[in-house]
């Protein structure tokens, strides 16, 4: 069985479910009981100011997953804890960078952010 999410960084659902469900997903892809894919989605431009965090948060979680695969978890996980509020401006792209580079993300994934 595939289990397919599709998540917004700027929504506050999605860090709800992904602080509550994640762990057991994780478990369930370890123990070969699901196969999980994740799709990073922006609908929530609209909420951030004109910045289009969504769009950049998404974007760069595509970045981490072409150039460092196995990195995507920590790095969307990291993304999600550091979630900025609706209705605010986001996290600047060099944020975003600078998350990738602590979850270990490559350079080629940090120059793609």
């Amino acid at each position: 069985m595939t289990v397919t999410i599709y998540a917004d960084y700027l929504c506050p659902n999605c860090k709800t479910f992904e602080d509550e469900n994640m762990a057991q997903l994780d478990q369930y892809v370890k123990d070969g009981t699901v196969k999980f894919e994740f799709v990073p989605v922006s609908i929530l431009d609209r909420l951030s100011n004109g910045t289009e965090f969504s769009t950049r948060a998404a974007s760069s979680a595509y970045c981490v997953i072409e150039s460092d695969p196995d990195l995507f978890q920590a790095y969307n996980t990291t993304l999600f804890a550091n979630q900025p509020a609706e209705n605010s401006d986001g996290l600047p792209t060099a944020q975003l960078a600078q998350i990738a580079q602590t979850t270990g993300v490559s350079q080629a994934g940090q120059d793609c952010i």
